[in-house]
């Protein structure tokens, strides 16, 4: 599972390194295939949670003024946690805003904010399992 979702996370960080746009189809059915193995799986209310902690988590982000993200971003860390949990998506949300500060400095408008949830993703499964 994780080597699927890393796949689709470096699939989504090109894209919007080109388009600036994260696409719902990705991030919204993720999210929705996850729950749906979440109620199969016996384990949906941990998806369910996962993905909630996502959105708010980059929300917050968003809300204190230390990023500024799209909508895309927040659903894009929720697919994560509907797929591994909510201490995933929290760390994911906590490793790429750690991984941004450098990019912070150049002056760059509209820099892609996906490669920097795939560097947190990483690093929030070695770290975090």
């Amino acid at each position: 599972m994780i080597l699927i979702l890393l796949l689709l996370l470096v699939v989504i960080s090109i894209i919007d390194i080109r388009t600036k746009i994260i696409s719902d189809g990705f991030t919204v059915t993720g999210i929705l295939i996850a729950l749906l193995m979440g109620v199969f799986a016996h384990h949906f209310f941990s998806s369910l949670v996962g993905a909630l902690v996502g959105v708010l988590s980059i929300r917050l982000l968003n809300d204190l003024r230390l990023q500024r993200l799209g909508g895309g971003d927040a659903k894009l860390v929720g697919m994560i946690g509907a797929f591994m949990g909510w201490k995933i998506a929290l760390l994911t949300a906590v490793f790429s805003s750690l991984a941004f500060i450098p990019a912070r400095f150049i002056r760059v408008k509209g820099i892609a904010y996906a490669p920097f949830i795939t560097i947190g993703f990483v690093l929030a499964v070695i770290y975090g399992t």
